[in-house]
């Protein structure tokens, strides 16, 4: 089991801290110690295998952390945040080292995690609770493609919207952030010329704006009279008033268009396929 804060023996140095597994298995300290430091060596630190847990970064323990779980060869390695407490950098190297040892692995390895980026990258069927119960699974690119929920499509970074189609009948639209588009009421945005067959155009309320220069944010809700212009049988879908969508501008975009909270501005949805 690899926790996210690590949990090494503060009074062992890494060596030590590895073999410790083995040794409490019966096997003989040299032995044990050859074990370890062939594995400190294959994540990188072996030139640490004499420096105790407070002489270590934050990256270096996990790896130490890491290397005491897979020692053993267990059938289950349990992976609890491995990398909740690592800084931005420092997670991207371990991600990559632990994508490269799951792949080497050969039981059955459980990753508990906030982060949708973990998951995607490392795992090969993923499991997304939600207030407590299961509500999707299957592998990385499925859930991804297709959130069965609100709060799947935003851990996957898309936006899943509800509504009718023409018959009435409810249907469900997934888009990408950065394909909807935003521009002020008074644009012409919505205009019958401006109309592309292909999106869905609808006015809404800025309700937040999130992000830094070069992926910015704007959540919009919908007016309670939804897309302008009633859906007809057979046309694409209709979405329910008062649900939220999201845009993901470019930093000249947003400097374009300047929106602030509680402005109404006209989005425009790529209806899909």
């Amino acid at each position: 089991m690899v926790f996210a804060d690590h949990l090494l023996f503060p009074h062992l140095p890494a060596l030590a801290n590895v073999a410790f597994g083995p040794r409490a298995h019966g096997v003989a300290r040299a032995e044990a110690e050859d074990r370890a430091r062939a594995l400190l060596d294959r994540l990188g630190i072996g030139h640490l295998a004499d420096r105790r847990p407070a002489a270590l970064s934050g990256g270096q323990s996990q790896r130490v952390a890491l290397a005491r779980a897979l020692v053993l060869e267990p059938p289950l390695l349990l992976l609890d945040e491995p990398m909740a407490a690592l800084d931005a950098g420092t997670r991207l190297d371990v991600r990559d080292l632990l994508a490269d040892e799951l792949r080497r692995f050969g039981g059955a390895a459980v990753l508990v995690t906030h982060d949708p980026v973990d998951a995607l990258a490392l795992a090969d069927r993923i499991h997304v609770l939600e207030g407590g119960r299961l509500v999707q699974e299957g592998v990385p690119a499925e859930v991804a493609a297709r959130p069965a929920t609100a709060y799947v499509a935003r851990l996957v970074g898309m936006v899943r919207l509800e509504g009718r189609d023409g018959e009435g009948r409810p249907a469900v639209l997934v888009a990408a952030p950065a394909d909807v588009r935003l521009a002020r009421e008074d644009a012409g945005a919505g205009a019958p010329a401006d109309a592309d067959p292909r999106r869905l155009t609808a006015s809404g309320t800025v309700r937040r704006i999130e992000g830094a220069a070069g992926r910015i944010r704007v959540t919009l809700r919908l007016d309670a009279h939804g897309p302008e212009g009633a859906a007809t049988p057979g046309d694409g879908l209709v979405l329910d008033p008062g649900v939220e969508v999201t845009a993901e501008l470019d930093a000249a975009a947003f400097a374009e268009l300047r929106p602030v909270a509680g402005e109404r501005l006209v989005v425009r949805i790529p209806r899909g396929d």
